[in-house]
Parts: structure tokens; C-alpha cells; sequence
């Protein structure tokens, strides 16, 4: 029934795509050849091979060149307005290069002359920001160290890039899965299934769509990569562009862009534990002269889960139309759309109150059958971008999300005796909740001569509100004793289904901020950054308790804000060669903690946590681009957070905030970063990363501040391309390894009547260090069509991905799975 529903999906699907790619398909034939629209183009006089990545960018156009050609090539720029095949020929002027048009855009040649030989394309120089169709684990630029896309080697700070090949080849479906997959971070799944990304000790809260301004992810939204070309990850503090947040870092998601050529994907997938999925992406030009692009995708999912019971179904929809208006302007607008209907086991395994692992079989399910979570996110988006004056121009991005979850749960308290099972209380949760995150982020970007030389500046204001908002039922027979957790079932719990709110939350987080940096060109090998953002945050919170009629009995409205906060960044680069560049840099966040105040009573507001990220690195740029090398030492001070203040009774100072604190945290955070990306050598993809971190409360006692950072982590994934008759087969695999993690603290007993008791236990429990080896194999069935298999988890490793609290927090990883895929490109 579940494959039967999977292929409806797919065919109003195809039917209702196919209608419009008979449209696509003779645009795309009757396309204007490249070279005939005039733009504006600004590019400074530099190596030829960053003058055609750049002119590629603005232009639109791809361009093939031979590495052995342009290497150490110096281009004189060009600036004005002209059409592409003038501006190619300005670009190449006194290189003894020249353009020849081809169908999908220009190949770069030598001059005729005597005694030289004509050289083949080999490399494809593409659009900026986009990662498809490349084949590589790598790619020149990105866009989260800024508001433009920059050389990985002129970014400052340690970014990795995971790209749509890489994302493909290891079966990426989810963010999670692609942070799973990123260098240097650790997934801790909290309850309610959120999860949270730890990078360098501190949490990532800050992520990016497209460059813009920073977005709150809702309810743990996981997103599905269908809609994107690549991810992006900036470790460190990232107040510049992100604003109020931890230290950890910045995640940038990029949508796909509608391509200047016809082009269809369409696939289909089966796994273990009864997994199905389709995706049919189309992407094209709707016009003869390409100037209005689309692309859609469709996707249907329909999965069990590795423990009992429990099922997912998952529809989405992506849509994008991008159109240059003018020679000058381009715009895109889109919606996308995601629908989960999933069973739910959101709290998790508990454990013994001494901390010990119940050692429950990895299928076990502790929630009911008609436990489940049905979510629904539907995102606008925009973008447009005025190209102003030489090559000065101005970005606007605004992006609104409204989201919904109704769940229905159980979730546990209290700890396990290990003599008898029992000690554990059952309750249900039901509540329903809505979010609505706005963002809106305008830029300008462009340079100016000084000194002789060309200095880039960017500046730009962002706003941003997030609303989330949740009504919550309280069953009447909540909080029942299980009498022994290893013959539980929650089914032997009956508990009311009707849905009667008997208390409404709702938050309203504002937060809006002036930035600035400037890039100067001090000499030939020699770049300095300054910038400095100006933010303001406001947040108010609102508790009510509601009596069965839904009327307010009580309500209470906590209200904070942080006003001019500057977070100043600083930085340095040098290029050692045409290889190598050395950079140093000092970036900061902040993270408001106005609730918390200082004494004496009634108190004022403790200024912001301060996160300073300072780091040194080395940057590699090798064989012509086709791989990236970066290796970086840094450390982390987050200051000033709260601690009580025991000189002062502990109180309640109205408006929900409450006395009395000291600044007096002091979190340290040290280590290590190495990574290795892209073709190491002729059909070898590869992507290899090892990273060190030490984190500490100065102030505490022994210990790690956030001991869910492993102290090492190594991640390495590659395929090949095999050679001579086997070149149809492309094989693959790769290894995770981790160090112990663990989690502390003391917890209070429960009586027989479900209340805390008075008397309390410490616990410690570790999840040992291991590693995952995982498979990867492809065969190219026909010049359109290939199949992958993927098997994770190899060798069936039983361990915990995450482990919370006593009574509940702790999730097994995925036992060994495969998934085939059948993919078809068109």
C-alpha cells in the first residue's frame, strides 16, 4: 500500500512536470547563443584563473579552459558595459588566449599561431554558487564568511562546503545527515527530536538561506537537502553577519537555482525498514532568450523506523523562478513546502538512577501507537540584485516561514532502581504548535581605488522576528508509576485523547542590526579585514494557565532587551604563493542575558555573553583548484555569563526575570582543525578532516564545560572512478571516529506518589569512542541512467548517537542499513 501510494505521488508528478517541459525543452533549443546580452562588468586586472571565475558569476555563462594554459596567467580586468563575448575578449587581452563560443557557452583556446597545437577543454569554470554538475567534493568559493561568494582561501575563518556530489554519493537525505558529515561537528538529539549541532564546545543557532539574514529553524526543523545545492559551515563566532548567538558557528543552506539549459533528475529509492522515496527535480529556461528560468521538485517519502511500530511519511515541494529584468537586475522568487507525518519517540531511552545503561534492545519503542508528530513548514522566499555603479551593486533577501506541529507524546520522569524496574513515571504531553520566522537582509557590496589599488567594502542592515507559540493539554491521568520499565508498554496506559488546552506559551524574539566590513588591498600578497556590526535584541515571553473553558486564570510576560551591542571582527590574510595563504582573525557574538540581574534587589540587567573566536590558519588551493587544504589553530572565550550570586537570596524580580547573578563565567574553548577536499588525484574524490577540541569552565572544578564535544573526531569519505573497461564503476566508503563523550550532574529521587523527594544522586555515563564505516558503490547502467548503493553503519555498531539524562535523552544510532538508488539525468 505504502509503495502503491509512493508511485501515485510520482506519477501526478510526471504528469503534471511533463506538461511544462515540452515548454522547457524548445526554449531551451531556441535559447540565444551566449555572448549577445550587454551587462555591467567590474572585475580588477589579477590571475586569469579568479578573473573568469568571477566573469563566469556575473555573466552567467559557463567557460572551459585548460589548467596548464591559464595557470599564472595574469588577466588586465575589465570594466564596462558590453556584451560577453567583449567582455571575455577584454578579460583576455595580451594573454594570447582566446573565447570560441559553443553550444552551453565558451572554450577557451591559444591564439593560432606557428608551431602551436590547439588545446582541448578539460575544466569547467560554472556559475558561482552552484555545486551541481561539477562531480566534485569541493568547490572555489562560498558565501557564509560574507554577503558574496568568496575564494575559500580569502575567507578568514574555517568553512567547509559540503557539495550536491558529496551530498549524492553518501545519501545525504537530511541536514542531519549532512552535519553528521561535516568536519568538526557533533549532533546531540535533545527531546522533542531537535537537534542540536555542537561545533568547537558551543551550539550552532545560527544558520542562513542563501546568504541572507540569519532564519530560527523551528521544533528541530530538519531539512530535506531536495531543495539544495549545497551546505555550507562556518566554525566560530559569527556576530559580523549573524547577530545575537553562540560561538559555535554559522550553517548557510544554498537552494537550487533554475539552470540556463534543460535539465531533468528524476530518481527513485528503497531501503531497509521498508524505505521509499521519489524526487523529480526539472530545471530550465522559459523563454527563447533564457532570461525567465524555473525548477521545481517533488519529492514522497515513506519509511519505518529501526525500533518498533513507528512510521514516517514525508511529501515535499520546491518551486523557483529567477528572471534578469534588466540588464542590470535579477530576481528569483519561490515557495517550498514540507508535510511529516511521523510516529514519535521524542524523549527517548531513560537509564538507571545509578547511570548505567538498561541495555535495551535497539528496536525498543517507549510511546505509544497513536503517539505522533504531523509538522507542516511552508516558506517564501525572495531575492534581487541591483547592479548599481562599476561593480558596485545591492542585494535584498526576505524570507517568511510559517510552520505547525500537533503532537501527541509520552515522556518519562524520575529514575530506574536497578533492583526492581520500577521508579520511572509515564506521562502524556499534547500540544499544538505554530511558528512564524520573518528575516529580511539588505546589502550593497563593491570597491574603490586607493593607493593604486582596489579595496572592497560591504555594508547592510538585517531585521528579524521569530514567533513561535503552543497551546498544551495536561491529561487527567498523567504521571502513572511504571511498575517495571522492561515489561513497559505504553499501550497498557490509557490516557484521554480529547484535546482541552489548559495552558498557552508564546515568545516574540526581535532582533535588527547595522554591518559593515572593509577589505583593504594593502599590497600585492597582503589583504586586511575590519568590520563591526551594530545589533539590538528584544524578546518577550508570555505564560498563561487556562481553565477548561479556555479561559486565562492566571498569566505572567517576561520582557528583556540588549540595545547597541557592537561586535567587532578583525582579520589578516597573506598569500605565501599561488598555493598557500596564511590568515589570522578575531571574530565575535553575543547572546543576551537581560533576564538575569544583579544585585542588589530588584536588580539591573547583565550585559551580553561575549563568544571571541581567535584562530590562525593555513589555506591550499592545489592543482588548479580541483583540491582545497586548510589547517587551523583557535581558541574561544565566551565571558560574562551568569552565575548566582550567593551573597543574595535567590528571587523573582517581576516581569519573569530574576535575581541575583554575577558575570563571572568564563568558558574557555581550544583545538584543532585539519581538512583535505576535492580530487586528489585523476577520478579520486575525496573528502578527509581531523579535529581536536578542549573546552573548560575556568571558574568550575574539573571536568569539560560541554563533554558532548568529543575531544577528537576524524571524518573521511572517498570514491573512485575506476579506470580503462570498468570506467562505468565508481566505488566508495569511508570511516566516523569519535572520543568518549559523556554527561554529569545529580538528579532528585521521586517518591511512590510521582514527587520529587528530597533526596538526590549524582551520576556520570559515557558513550564510549567509536567509529562507523560506511559503503559506497555506483554503475553507470547507460549515459542517462545509473545505480547506488549505500550501506551505513557496516559492521553494525551498537551505540548511543546521543546520551541525555537519567530519566530520558538517550537515542541508540541507526543499526546497519542499505539504500538503492535508480537515477536518471535527462
Amino acid at each position: 500500500m505504502a509503495f502503491t501510494r509512493a508511485a501515485t505521488h510520482t506519477l501526478l508528478a510526471s504528469v503534471l512536470l511533463g506538461a511544462i517541459i515540452p515548454t522547457l525543452s524548445t526554449s531551451a533549443r531556441a535559447q540565444a547563443a551566449p555572448g549577445e546580452q550587454r551587462r555591467a562588468y567590474r572585475i580588477d586586472a589579477g590571475g586569469l584563473n579568479a578573473a573568469l571565475l568571477s566573469f563566469g558569476a556575473q555573466a552567467g555563462v559557463l567557460i572551459a579552459s585548460d589548467p596548464a594554459v591559464t595557470s599564472g596567467v595574469q588577466s588586465p580586468g575589465v570594466d564596462g558595459v558590453m556584451t560577453v563575448k567583449d567582455g571575455l575578449a577584454a578579460l583576455l587581452r595580451g594573454t594570447g588566449l582566446e573565447a570560441l563560443p559553443e553550444r552551453d557557452g565558451f572554450r577557451l583556446v591559444r591564439v593560432p599561431a606557428p608551431a602551436v597545437t590547439q588545446l582541448n577543454a578539460v575544466t569547467v569554470v560554472g556559475r558561482a554558487g552552484a555545486t551541481e554538475n561539477t562531480g566534485s567534493f569541493t568547490t572555489s568559493s562560498a558565501t557564509v564568511g560574507g554577503k558574496t561568494a568568496q575564494a575559500l582561501r580569502e575567507v578568514p575563518q574555517s568553512v567547509s562546503v559540503i557539495t550536491r556530489q558529496e551530498i549524492e554519493d553518501r545519501h545525504l537525505v537530511s541536514l542531519n545527515d549532512v552535519m553528521s558529515a561535516t568536519p568538526g561537528i557533533a549532533i546531540f538529539q535533545g527531546a522533542m527530536l531537535s537537534s542540536n549541532y555542537l561545533s568547537r564546545g558551543f551550539a550552532i543557532g545560527n544558520m542562513r538561506v542563501d546568504g541572507g539574514a540569519s532564519v530560527y529553524r523551528s521544533f528541530g526543523a530538519d531539512d530535506d537537502m531536495a531543495f539544495y545545492d549545497h551546505v555550507e559551515v562556518l566554525r566560530g563566532a559569527d556576530g559580523l553577519f549573524g547577530g545575537a548567538n553562540e560561538a559555535g558557528g554559522t550553517i548557510n543552506l544554498v537552494r537550487k537555482k533554475p539552470t540556463p539549459e534543460l535539465q531533468i533528475i528524476a530518481q527513485a529509492q528503497v531501503g531497509s525498514w521498508n524505505y521509499k522515496r521519489t524526487d523529480l527535480d526539472v530545471s530550465g529556461p522559459l523563454t527563447e532568450n533564457g532570461k525567465l528560468r524555473a525548477r521545481g521538485v517533488l519529492a514522497y517519502e515513506d519509511k519505518d523506523f529501526f525500533y518498533q511500530v513507528a512510521h514516517s511519511r514525508r511529501t515535499l515541494g520546491y518551486g523557483i523562478l529567477e528572471a534578469d529584468l534588466t540588464s542590470d537586475t535579477t530576481a528569483y522568487i519561490g515557495a517550498s513546502y514540507q508535510k511529516r507525518d511521523s510516529s514519535y519517540q521524542g524523549y527517548g531511552l531513560p537509564r538507571y538512577a545509578t547511570g548505567e545503561d538498561l541495555k535495551l534492545p535497539r528496536d525498543t519503542y517507549l510511546s505509544g501507537a497513536d503517539d505522533k508528530a504531523v509538522k507542516t513548514i511552508v516558506n517564501v522566499f525572495g531575492h534581487v540584485t541591483q547592479r548599481l555603479w562599476g561593480d558596485w551593486s545591492a542585494n535584498l533577501d526576505i524570507n517568511q516561514e510559517n510552520s505547525r506541529q500537533d503532537r501527541f507524546d509520552h515522556y518519562f520522569s524520575g529514575a530506574i532502581d536497578p533492583l526492581t524496574g520500577g521508579g520511572l513515571f509515564d506521562a502524556a504531553s499534547d500540544q499544538n504548535e505554530r511558528f512564524k520566522n520573518t528575516s529580511i537582509d539588505l546589502s550593497a557590496n563593491g570597491s574603490f581605488g586607493l593607493w593604486g589599488r582596489r579595496h572592497q567594502v560591504v555594508v547592510g542592515a538585517s531585521w528579524e522576528r521569530f514567533r513561535p507559540n503552543s497551546y498544551g493539554a495536561k491529561p487527567s491521568n498523567r504521571g502513572q508509576a511504571v511498575d517495571d520499565i522492561f515489561t513497559f508498554d505504553p499501550d497498557d496506559y490509557p490516557r484521554s485523547t480529547d484535546f482541552i488546552p489548559m495552558w498557552y506559551q508564546a515568545t516574540d524574539i526581535r532582533q535588527s542590526g547595522l554591518y559593515g566590513s572593509l577589505r583593504m588591498h594593502l599590497a600585492d600578497p597582503v589583504h586586511v579585514i575590519v568590520g563591526g556590526r551594530l545589533s539590538r535584541y528584544d524578546y518577550t515571553f508570555t505564560n498563561q494557565n487556562l481553565n477548561a473553558a479556555g479561559a486565562v486564570q492566571t498569566s505572567s510576560v517576561t520582557k528583556y532587551q540588549d540595545n547597541n551591542v557592537v561586535t567587532p571582527y578583525v582579520a589578516a590574510t597573506f598569500d605565501l604563493n599561488e598555493t598557500w595563504t596564511t590568515y589570522a582573525s578575531v571574530a565575535e557574538t553575543f547572546k543576551s542575558q537581560a533576564n538575569s540581574l544583579q544585585g542588589p534587589a530588584p536588580g539591573s540587567p547583565l550585559d551580553p555573553v561575549t563568544g571571541r573566536n581567535y584562530e590562525i590558519g593555513l589555506k591550499g588551493e592545489h592543482l588548479d583548484g580541483k583540491l582545497h587544504s586548510a589547517f587551523a589553530i583557535y581558541q574561544i572565550e565566551r565571558k560574562n555569563a551568569a552565575v548566582r550570586d550567593t551573597a543574595y537570596p535567590a528571587s523573582n524580580a517581576g516581569n519573569g526575570n530574576t535575581c541575583c547573578f554575577l558575570p563571572n563565567g568564563n568558558i574557555v574553548s581550544k583545538g584543532f582543525d585539519a581538512e583535505l577536499s576535492g580530487e586528489l588525484a585523476p577520478g579520486v574524490q575525496l573528502t578527509a578532516s581531523y579535529n581536536y577540541n578542549q573546552n573548560r569552565d575556568r571558574n568550575a572544578t574539573g571536568g569539560s564545560y560541554q563533554p558532548l564535544t568529543p575531544k577528537h573526531m576524524a571524518k573521511i569519505f572517498a570514491t573512485y572512478q575506476l579506470p580503462g573497461d570498468l570506467h562505468r564503476w565508481k566505488l566508495g566508503g569511508g570511516v566516523s571516529i569519535q572520543s568518549a563523550t559523556y554527561v554529569s550532574g545529580s538528579a532528585f529521587l521521586r517518591n511512590a506518589d510521582g514527587s520529587l523527594s528530597k533526596q538526590s544522586t549524582p551520576y556520570k555515563f559515557t558513550q564510549p569512542g567509536y567509529a562507523i564505516w560506511n559503503a559506497f558503490a555506483e554503475y553507470q547502467i547507460s549515459d542517462n541512467w545509473a545505480a547506488q548503493l549505500n550501506v551505513n553503519n557496516l559492521f553494525d555498531k551498537t551505540y548511543y548517537s546521543t546520551v541525555g539524562y537519567l530519566d530520558y535523552g538517550n537515542f541508540y544510532g541507526a543499526p546497519r542499513n542499505a539504500a538503492l538508488t535508480i537515477r536518471g539525468r535527462f
